[in-house]
């Protein structure tokens, strides 16, 4: 077929409109880096930073380069909520959201971001509910609160031979309400008995009941390792001695650092680097760990690990999406075996959450290669 001058040049300048339009791979990212929930923000936000200067250091992906833009620290829901409409009212061309690793900040800024018609990936944020709750256009790159607490009920029961557990938790936050009732389920379906349950507002110290320390363990639901520590000593005071066991908001190592509270004390937490099947090559977590270490002058951690993953699953969707002209929505549900520091990540029969490796932690040696398992029963969410 003979091509006309003139057609060409309309073909060419159409060719070179549409490569302008996607330049660039624009995120956007959503971390609260002070307040309690830092310790799971910062590590989290640099290592999506350290993916991002990986990619474009190698010249992008398929030649498109990564613009990450950090929105402001949410302190509330509803300020998450208001910062992603602000956030696209300012620059309607961000692609997608990603980050938080609060429950209910992620579910804010998540229905934000569907109302927008963009998709929302947390790293962190746990609660398996989080998909219905928030939107089609809502993703989890971790595992849920329900595998967590799953895996808890399933090494006391079969690991620690514990047949009685008493529960405390935060009856105040999400996250931990959620852990409450995913680690009842499941010791339960192993044959342990709840001995009783035991609820606080997050910041306060219970009073701590008799009954409690006929329990062979205790199950301490608390939104971070700081408002766990005063509830573990009313514990160890009362005279309780058995492993205590929470959930990846203990994961903060220097809170467990230099103190007889981390004795016997255990948490689950996004495997890192993960060892199972499908996950990031040893090398590609090394180069990761050496540019993250070179950047910010500390170890990676597995919060660390899921900024990493996040940013560079969502990158990589969103070429392919650009690449291939398809909605950003079905490229990211049709995600299968990606390869990620944490573990591998697939979408699978409708479900946007991941099943993924928990890891299980000794606070006393949390630098040691922890425990990871797959649990063999997880509660529906």
């Amino acid at each position: 077929m003979k091509v006309s001058p003139l057609t060409l040049s309309i073909i060419l300048a159409s060719a070179l409109s549409l490569s302008s339009m996607h330049a660039e791979i624009r995120l956007g990212a959503f971390y609260s880096t002070t307040g309690d929930l830092a310790p799971l923000g910062i590590p989290s936000l640099e290592g999506a930073k350290t993916a991002v200067r990986q990619i474009n250091a190698a010249g992008g992906i398929g030649g498109e380069k990564v613009s990450l833009t950090i929105l402001p620290t949410p302190s509330s829901a509803r300020v998450a909520s208001k910062d992603v409409r602000n956030a696209l009212a300012k620059d309607p061309s961000i692609d997608a959201f990603f980050g938080l690793s609060d429950t209910d900040l992620a579910r804010a800024a998540g229905n934000a971001a569907c109302s927008r018609e963009k998709v929302f990936v947390t790293s962190g944020a746990t609660s398996p509910r989080l998909p219905i709750q928030s939107g089609p256009r809502v993703f989890l790159a971790c595992f849920g609160d329900n595998a967590q607490a799953a895996v808890a009920a399933e090494w006391l029961a079969k690991t620690r031979g514990a047949k009685k557990v008493a529960l405390l938790y935060d009856n105040s936050e999400t996250y931990t309400k959620l852990l409450h009732t995913y680690f009842s389920e499941a010791f339960r379906h192993h044959g342990g008995e709840i001995i009783g349950t035991l609820s606080f507002v997050g910041g306060t110290e219970p009073k701590i009941p008799a009954y409690l320390l006929n329990a062979d363990a205790v199950y301490l639901a608390s939104e971070t390792a700081l408002e766990a520590k005063p509830i573990i000593k009313a514990l160890r005071s009362a005279g309780f001695k058995g492993p205590i066991v929470g959930g990846d908001g203990y994961d903060a190592p220097n809170a467990w650092a230099n103190t007889p509270l981390a004795d016997d004390i255990w948490y689950t937490t996004h495997a890192f680097p993960a060892h199972t099947q499908g996950a990031a090559s040893m090398t590609t977590t090394a180069s990761f760990s050496t540019a993250y270490a070179a950047a910010t002058g500390m170890p990676a951690n597995a919060f660390s690990g899921l900024g990493r993953d996040t940013a560079l699953l969502l990158a990589t969707a969103v070429h392919k999406a650009h690449a291939e002209n398809k909605p950003l929505l079905s490229v990211i549900n049709a995600t299968s075996g990606f390869p990620g520091v944490t573990g591998s990540i697939s979408y699978k029969d409708g479900s946007r959450v991941p099943m993924k490796p928990v890891a299980l932690v000794s606070a006393r040696n949390a630098q040691a290669q922890p425990i990871q398992i797959t649990p063999s029963w997880v509660p529906k969410p």
